[in-house]
């Protein structure tokens, strides 16, 4: 039986190195946020980790008061 790979959310690059020591090559799914994507060169850190299996990126959620405030006010 496989290894289910594991999620990391958030970018720490010694944490690549580190999960290469215990984790097969492409058991880890990185994601990140874009913002920290473009300014830490996270593109390239994944691709270079034998360990990454896939790299995704996510968005912020919004606020659910902000989805409040947008809504049709009832009369």
């Amino acid at each position: 039986m496989s290894e289910r790979p594991v999620t990391v959310i958030g970018f720490v690059p010694a944490a690549l190195a580190s999960l290469a020591e215990f984790r097969p090559d492409r058991s880890v799914i990185l994601i990140e946020e874009p913002d920290v994507v473009r300014k830490r060169g996270v593109r390239a850190a994944a691709a270079d980790a034998p360990v990454v299996r896939e790299f995704g990126m996510r968005g912020l959620a919004p606020e659910p008061a902000a989805a409040e405030d947008k809504a049709p006010a009832h009369s």
